[in-house]
């Protein structure tokens, strides 16, 4: 029997939150405890799965019982139903109330003040029954979390590698990068510097394995460039100006990000030839789960984010 056969016809949740328990805690006698039932009850239930799919899905360890390839994909699914039961019971209780709809956003925080706080604000006129929380990391951190059912979409820099299954990308601009220091900066008057001058101070740059991070040494490669020397790995953008201005770092940042400190005097723009030079684009997109792209808040918020971009709807 398939799987679809078999959970399409006797779906039971006790199946899913069983897999669940069994992937976490690793023992049956831990998932007895822990639920209230006798081990020989589990071992039935987990017996029963297990014969009408036609597989194994976990390897008798002498540590416990570890997901195989099969069991692990069909855990990622029970948590995808089971969060997405949860999120549609607390949708209904809040309809129920007259309260708002929840839209759980993971953002890469060098998008949160250019690009998301302008679509959040769209989005609050438009659809006032919908409020947004908002849970900042990198793309590759975000991602499990939206397959777990945890964040509704996520916001950040296209992948260098192939997407999780079920995960669908909806592209929306490519972003300029910039080299930005703070306003009493010995180089922030300066029409032009040389690249050894801008080397010889300290750099905020995003992580080692970021997508831009990546592009920035390779163009340097490219380009016959030195890469900086003493280089903080850093995307908070609180402690980013925090270094600008005490330690007279320097900066590489996404355009709308830069700009939008600029307007507050935070950050200058420099060396605008090296910029050229470097030729740096972060591909922002967003992403979300197949099954849930066209769902009613997903899908205001993506409109809310096209329109603040300037990206076409239909664009991805």
């Amino acid at each position: 029997m398939t799987i679809r056969r078999f959970f399409g016809r006797d779906l039971k949740l006790r199946h899913l939150r069983l897999l669940i328990a069994i992937d976490d805690a690793g023992r049956l006698s831990q998932v007895a405890r822990l639920m209230h039932v006798t081990q020989p009850a589990l071992s039935k239930s987990l017996a029963e799965i297990e014969r009408a799919i036609g597989a194994p899905l976990f390897d008798r360890t002498a540590h416990g019982l570890v997901p195989n390839r099969a069991g692990t994909t069909l855990i990622r699914a029970a948590r995808s139903v089971l969060a997405e039961l949860e999120r549609a019971n607390g949708d209904m209780e809040n309809l129920a109330r007259g309260e708002v709809q929840r839209l759980n956003v993971g953002v890469m925080p060098t998008m949160s003040l250019g690009l998301v706080a302008g679509a959040v604000a769209l989005l609050g006129q438009r659809h006032p029954g919908v409020a947004v929380n908002v849970a900042e990391g990198l793309t590759e951190a975000l991602l499990p979390e939206l397959i777990a059912g945890r964040l509704d979409m996520v916001i950040g820099a296209r992948l260098r590698r192939a997407l999780p299954a079920g995960i669908e990308p909806f592209p929306l601009y490519d972003e300029p990068m910039r080299i930005v220091v703070a306003p009493r900066h010995p180089l922030a008057r300066r029409k032009r510097a040389a690249w050894d001058e801008l080397i010889a101070y300290p750099w905020v740059l995003p992580p080692p394995a970021s997508r831009i991070r990546v592009a920035f040494e390779r163009a340097l490669r490219r380009a016959g460039l030195a890469s900086p020397v003493r280089v903080t790995d850093c995307l908070i953008t609180d402690l980013v100006l925090g270094l600008l201005a005490e330690a007279s770092a320097v900066n590489l940042m996404p355009l709308r990000l830069a700009q939008a400190l600029q307007r507050r005097r935070l950050v200058v723009q420099i060396a605008e030839p090296h910029a050229r030079t470097l030729d740096l684009w972060m591909p922002v997109t967003t992403f979300a789960q197949a099954q849930r792209g066209s769902a009613p808040a997903v899908g205001h918020m993506l409109e809310c984010l096209r329109e603040v971009t300037g990206a076409s709807a239909g664009t991805g």
